[in-house]
């Protein structure tokens, strides 16, 4: 995927499906408390992307191939959109 191709919707949808309600943790993070299926590494995140936390600032230059993804206090995924 590159930063000026926008995925199929069939492709977003899978996406979103893969990761929201899920924990986004850095690949040598760990997490007491929940199952494998529960967590997502950053690794696993397609490039380009923007993580934000709450209250993080938004690049907002648009790149149709660019994942979006937005989490809570918990670092759980609660959003997922490219653009």
């Amino acid at each position: 995927m590159d930063e000026f191709t926008r995925p199929s919707d069939e492709e977003i949808k899978n996406w979103q499906t893969r990761l929201i309600g899920k924990y986004l943790l850095e690949s040598d993070e760990q997490f007491v408390g929940l199952a494998p299926e529960q967590i997502v590494r950053s690794s696993a995140i397609p490039k380009p992307n923007q993580i934000l936390p709450p209250g993080a600032p938004q690049i907002r230059n648009y790149l149709p191939g660019r994942m979006n993804v937005f989490l809570d206090d918990n670092k759980k995924i609660t959003q997922v959109y490219f653009g």
